[in-house]
């Protein structure tokens, strides 16, 4: 059990429309990893204030090395009104619940029992059974899965909730989600959890924040390669967010947080580090062997040789990351108010000071938007160790902003949690095979190397191309299998465009309107496999 600060929001109004609900959780067991969830939007946490984390690893002793993460996201009305969700800590079990930004479902009119029937669930499907429906439906002795017939494709309208929520292949072009006829979830990997969650319920007790009223579809995905071709990729996670803005308020200066409390082992003898050119936050053990001293001691460390741990955001790169202590520190602490937690998420100490090159980042001369962004094995460098800060339980806070947010728009912001351990090597060594298996895992996102996995022979094999590139006006794609659905993100993880039921082998597209500069297309073929596309406009 670690000591945490926390702070609950002292706030007049109370959650008694929850205080009878608890939580939905699944796990992701695909490969080397196992990660929970819950249907709120707690990510890798447990039932318990008293547990590890559950991100557990294959062989590691059921040792978590993060304890929690959550989504992190603020800015700012027409009237310069701070609006902000974030979660650190809670206890899906605490009844009423404390320190509460987000809830199950989409934004809705209504949220009562009927609503908590339907959305207070974790969604799991397998690639495998997704294959099998896709030869089996129209097979007159065939039962569609649970899990594919209760996808939540659309919501009750009548309750103010969207009429398209969850993303399907609709293969006979209706616009209406009915598996018996051949439609399947639109997953990612060869196992995805899914879930919808919301900001609008109630009052912010967590963060104290005035609500967005945005919608968050969130998916935590793996691939499996049981040809161990890419090793990392049995011990990485994949998180994909669709974040959408379904108030009226056009926000500006919004950021968008991964916040991670990383637990390398033990969690008071930690490091953190990030890295600019790989988007990437990440931590590592302070010393060779975890909970070496008697006063770190317990069940739950690594012993010798440490892993490293990242949150790398794959589709767009990090605008800044920072760091803060599990303190009541001024500066450096742990934040209880609402302009704190945002002053974090822009990249800013906590009393909303600049973050500064050097020493603890706090009171240099030069301000910069990365903490420790040096290896921890460069003595020229500035890490954590070559600075001699010492190791503590740490938080990393990795934003990707600003953006003006309008009534309707969707941000889609991909990462992958990436594990990296070989009793070969010393901490600071397993931080920079970290590095390493990052950017392996970048090759592997963008379609540049490839594995066959259990769900489908292999995902990046398929013949697709993409003329002109670079593009002025028309796009014009070919691909040997039928493309279905196109989802085109800007390089700061924006979805400008979508376009949906193609089912055609050559799509043309129309990209005249969008700026210049470099676009990802994230493309679902008719058979459910994924592939991308990086373009450039000009």
């Amino acid at each position: 059990m670690k000591n945490i600060i926390t702070v609950t929001i002292g706030l007049a109004s109370t959650i008694s429309i929850q205080s009878q609900t608890l939580y939905s959780s699944a796990e992701l067991d695909i490969n080397n990893v196992k990660a929970q969830i819950y249907s709120c939007g707690m990510f890798f946490s447990e039932s318990s204030a008293d547990s590890t984390g559950y991100f557990l690893i294959d062989n590691e002793n059921e040792i978590s090395p993060i304890y929690q993460s959550a989504i992190w996201i603020g800015g700012l009305d027409s009237e310069g009104n701070l609006h902000f969700a974030a979660e650190t800590f809670r206890n899906p079990e605490e009844s009423p619940p404390e320190r509460v930004d987000y809830w199950h479902g989409p934004v809705a009119d209504s949220y009562n029992e009927d609503f908590d029937l339907r959305y207070n669930k974790v969604w799991k499907v397998n690639k495998s059974t997704i294959n099998t429906h896709i030869n089996s439906y129209s097979s007159a002795d065939y039962e569609v899965p649970l899990e594919i017939e209760d996808w939540p494709a659309h919501g009750i309208v009548s309750n103010g909730e969207a009429e398209n929520l969850a993303a399907f292949v609709d293969t006979n072009l209706n616009g209406v989600y009915d598996p018996e006829n051949g439609d399947y979830p639109d997953i990612k990997g060869d196992q995805a959890l899914f879930i919808i969650m919301n900001d609008d319920r109630d009052v912010h007790t967590a963060s104290g924040g005035e609500k967005l009223v945005i919608e968050i579809h969130a998916m935590l995905y793996a691939y499996n390669c049981p040809d161990n071709s890419i090793a990392t990729l049995n011990e990485t996670t994949f998180l994909d967010l669709k974040i959408i803005n379904r108030s009226e308020n056009e926000y500006s200066e919004l950021y968008v947080a991964n916040w991670t409390d990383f637990d390398i082992g033990t969690a008071m003898d930690d490091n953190i580090g990030s890295d600019s050119t790989l988007s990437l936050v990440y931590a590592f053990n302070g010393d060779d062997i975890d909970g070496d001293s008697l006063y770190l001691q317990s069940i739950y460390t690594y012993g010798e040789n440490p892993p490293a741990l990242g949150v790398k955001l794959l589709n767009a790169n990090f605008s800044t990351v920072i760091s803060y202590l599990n303190s009541s520190n001024a500066t450096t602490g742990v934040p209880t108010q609402t302009q704190q937690y945002y002053n974090y998420l822009q990249g800013k100490w906590k009393d909303g000071s600049p973050l500064t090159y050097g020493g603890n980042g706090v009171g240099g001369e030069e301000e910069v938007s990365f903490i420790y962004s040096s290896s921890p094995t460069n003595v020229d460098g500035w890490s954590m160790n070559q600075a001699g800060v010492l190791s503590h339980d740490i938080r990393g806070v990795g934003s990707v902003g600003p953006f003006t947010f309008s009534p309707g728009e969707t941000i889609g912001l991909e990462y992958a949690i990436i594990f990296s351990r070989d009793l070969n090597l010393d901490n600071f060594e397993n931080a920079d095979l970290l590095l390493e298996n990052s950017l392996t895992v970048q090759n592997f996102y963008d379609g540049l190397i490839s594995c066959s996995t259990i769900g489908v022979e292999s995902i990046q094999e398929v013949e697709l191309s993409a003329s002109p590139n670079p593009v002025k006006n028309t796009l014009m794609l070919s691909c040997e299998i039928s493309i279905a659905n196109i989802i085109i993100y800007d390089i700061n993880g924006r979805v400008v465009r979508n376009s949906y039921d193609l089912n055609s082998n050559n799509v043309n597209l129309d990209i005249s309107s969008l700026e210049n500069g470099a676009y990802i297309l994230d493309i679902t073929l008719i058979n459910g496999d994924k592939t991308s596309k990086k373009i450039v406009k000009n």
